[in-house]
């Protein structure tokens, strides 16, 4: 069965996943999280892409990615290829590390874009990792840390930290105290594995990219102009004029 085309459009944003096929690990220790961001920070800087968000989990990754005229499978091809190449051979094993290919959701950069960054940056609250929001601040392998400014955090080599922070305030020092106030916000203290959960909109586009499905997290607008855009990006692919044409070569 061929697989459905990307949202795809120039200079956009996007959040983007992969997975560990069965719900295995990608990361078993600390020299895989770094080897991964090794590559992750040389091939961003091939691509001339920003990064707002990111966090690492043990089965699975989240990034936040604004692209420029380059596809996004220009990053995450050799990204995603050359450390499951790496992973198998330090651990002497054969077939796919991934389940299936990366999922990516086109996202509208504006309150949408604040409300991914906290859903990537709540990870490793949702899943245990930390008990709070003081804790996140140290935990190294998710991107809330570096934007924070904590010492020993991660991501001077490939995170964007004044672009993600601009989208809270025009000030560091004020765009800082709103991040983490904003953050705080949507912390479910009885029920940390909800904290800053999307809305039911948005994690339905989410689940269904999971699927395989075009995804796109906007209001009604963008949604209906990315649509649009990728219908004409599939007609240009697949040209109803050519069909004859075709059929008459492999005849």
């Amino acid at each position: 069965m061929p697989r459905m085309a990307r949202f795809e459009m120039p200079g956009s944003m996007y959040h983007v996943m992969a997975r560990g096929i069965n719900g295995i690990k990608i990361f078993g220790d600390e020299e895989d999280r770094i080897e991964f961001l090794k590559r992750f920070a040389g091939n961003m800087k091939k691509c001339g892409f920003k990064c707002l968000a990111w966090c690492l989990m043990d089965t699975h990754y989240h990034l936040q990615i604004r692209t420029n005229e380059n596809p996004l499978s220009k990053l995450m091809r050799p990204l995603n290829g050359g450390y499951a190449r790496w992973f198998n051979k330090k651990y002497q094993r054969n077939g796919y590390l991934y389940q299936d290919r990366f999922k990516s959701v086109l996202c509208q950069d504006s309150e949408y874009s604040r409300r991914l960054i906290r859903y990537i940056h709540l990870n490793p609250l949702r899943g245990g990792k930390v008990l709070s929001l003081e804790k996140l601040k140290k935990y190294r392998w998710g991107g809330h840390a570096f934007l924070v400014n904590s010492p020993d955090s991660l991501g001077k080599d490939f995170q964007n930290r004044k672009d993600a922070l601009r989208r809270f305030g025009r000030t560091e020092k004020d765009a800082v105290k709103k991040y983490c106030s904003y953050l705080a916000e949507a912390v479910d203290v009885d029920n940390p594995e909800k904290s800053g959960l999307l809305a039911e909109d948005d994690f339905i586009e989410l689940s269904g990219s999971e699927k395989g499905w075009p995804a796109v997290i906007g209001d009604p607008e963008f949604a209906q102009a990315a649509m649009a855009r990728h219908d004409v990006n599939i007609f240009r692919r697949h040209r109803k004029a050519d069909y004859s044409i075709a059929l008459e070569k492999i005849a």
